[in-house]
């Protein structure tokens, strides 16, 4: 604790204050009310401290509320009360509250961020390119949402057709996070859209195989697997990832068009209607054009 916080015996306000403001510098985590007035009986040797900072405290929150800013644990709630405003669609009432939040933690760096992040993710889904972009920028300076910040930066850049930048922002990503579905796969949609097909299916296949759980990824896969030269290595992508994750209609029907492609008409015809069969039962519709002609 720094000799600068000199107050008088009866200014316990500006001395809990002031040490608050120390243990927000020092990002220590999940202190209380409790343990600040410990800390102020104990530096400063003055046995009835800790019964006078605890009144006061009390005092002081039932009269305001913003009167001792949240602690750590209270930003881990405020964080999943603002995701929730997110899922549920809320977007103008959360970044008011993230605004209000950001004035509130402007001394802990690491919450500051995490709340930039969230910002930046919003606006962006909002098409805000110049703020979001902004907020990711910010972002990068802090190692604990500095993953997120570049795959946000990533997705600036593509959308931009910035591909260059979009593939180093994501391979800065991935960096950080080995085998990373989020970089993996953006590295596959810029391959794809730079015209890249082979590429993109080597890193999308990648990405699925950590985490297969995204249907865009899963389409995006199919759809560079059709595109590519390599048809013998599309085959054996999707083969591996219909080993692991089971009959998708898409997944099925791509393998079906990929083995007509390469000449194995039987199979080909066989795994199309299996395909048809599975988006009937699901009462699906399996998007894209199906050829069954012997040219590509």
């Amino acid at each position: 604790l720094s000799d600068d916080y000199i107050v008088t015996t009866d200014d316990f306000e500006s001395l809990a204050l002031g040490i608050r403001r120390a243990l927000v510098e020092r990002d220590q985590p999940q202190y209380s009310r409790r343990s600040i007035a410990d800390l102020c009986r104990y530096h400063f040797d003055v046995t009835e401290c800790r019964e006078i900072l605890m009144n006061m405290f009390e005092n002081a929150i039932k009269a305001d509320q913003n009167f001792v800013q949240p602690l750590n644990r209270d930003f881990a709630d405020l964080l999943r009360e603002l995701k929730h405003l997110c899922v549920k669609g809320d977007e103008e009432l959360t970044l008011a509250k993230i605004e209000a939040a950001l004035e509130v933690w402007e001394h802990n760096s690491e919450n500051k961020a995490q709340l930039q992040l969230l910002k930046g993710q919003i606006l962006l889904k909002r098409g805000d390119i110049e703020t979001s972009l902004g907020c990711f920028e910010q972002c990068t300076v802090d190692q604990s949402v500095q993953r997120e910040a570049y795959i946000g930066l990533g997705r600036i850049a593509y959308s931009t057709s910035s591909y260059d930048e979009a593939l180093s922002f994501y391979r800065k990503a991935l960096a950080i996070k080995p085998n990373d579905s989020e970089a993996m796969a953006g590295l596959g949609f810029v391959y794809r859209k730079s015209g890249m097909a082979d590429e993109a299916v080597y890193w999308l296949s990648k990405s699925l195989a950590v985490d297969a759980s995204h249907p865009s990824f899963l389409l995006s896969l199919t759809q560079a697997c059709l595109e590519a030269e390599d048809i013998p290595a599309a085959i054996e992508s999707l083969e591996q990832l219909h080993a692991t994750t089971g009959d998708k209609a898409s997944l099925v029907m791509a393998l079906g068009q990929l083995y007509y492609k390469q000449g194995d008409f039987k199979k080909g015809r066989l795994m199309v209607d299996q395909a048809m069969e599975i988006a009937n039962q699901g009462n699906l519709q399996i998007s894209g054009k199906l050829s069954l002609s012997g040219g590509s």
